[in-house]
């Protein structure tokens, strides 16, 4: 068995197995960075620490963010119009805090293209900035602009890796990379190979 494994991969291997099923992890390896450690897994998934943040992608409008349950609102349509009059878009590139909740807004549907890089980095850049000041140890969030924006995986993932290595040692200690169970084994080939890389 040990003479087959030398020259093929143990994925190869296992597959041709009778009876045998892979199941894919749905968590990576800890990779540190500094003094930050990355973990990535699928959202579904928990992570393997406790988060103090959970950073979530949003749009000027906080329509990706927006619940999708129809229900009945005793409130005046008038009343509801009037209401959205003075409704202001958040800003694009910049970081809300809602508690546990932080708001990345990397996406303005008014704009051509939707989502830019430049966005992404400053937000990137805001969230480690605000970790570092409100003393968080430990974040949550997707690899942002993969999902509703317009960079691939990579991209964001050098954008935040080069970001990371700029910064002074600071509280925080752990980053949760969330993002779809297809995508995970890629995602930890690709970030063990940026921090082999440097």
């Amino acid at each position: 068995m040990c003479g087959l494994i030398e020259n093929r991969s143990i994925i190869q291997v296992v597959t041709e197995l009778p009876n045998l099923q892979l199941i894919r992890s749905q968590q990576g390896e800890p990779i540190k960075l500094g003094n930050i450690e990355i973990v990535c897994g699928a959202e579904a998934s928990r992570p393997p620490f406790s988060v103090d943040v959970q950073v979530i992608e949003e749009d000027t409008w906080q329509v990706l963010s927006a619940d999708n349950t129809a229900r009945v609102i005793d409130e005046h349509p008038i009343r509801l119009m009037t209401g959205l009059i003075d409704q202001q878009p958040l800003l694009v590139g910049k970081v809300q805090i809602n508690g546990s909740r932080w708001q990345a807004t990397i996406v303005d549907f008014d704009q051509n293209p939707v989502c830019q890089r430049e966005w992404i980095d400053e937000v990137y850049r805001q969230i480690l900035d605000l970790a570092a000041t409100n003393n968080i140890e430990a974040v949550s969030m997707p690899l942002l602009g993969v999902s509703h924006g317009c960079i691939v995986i990579n991209e964001s993932l050098r954008m935040l890796i080069d970001l990371v290595k700029q910064q002074p040692e600071t509280g925080l200690l752990r980053i949760w990379l969330s993002v779809p169970e297809e995508d995970v084994n890629t995602l930890n080939l690709l970030l063990a190979e940026s921090i082999r890389n440097n």
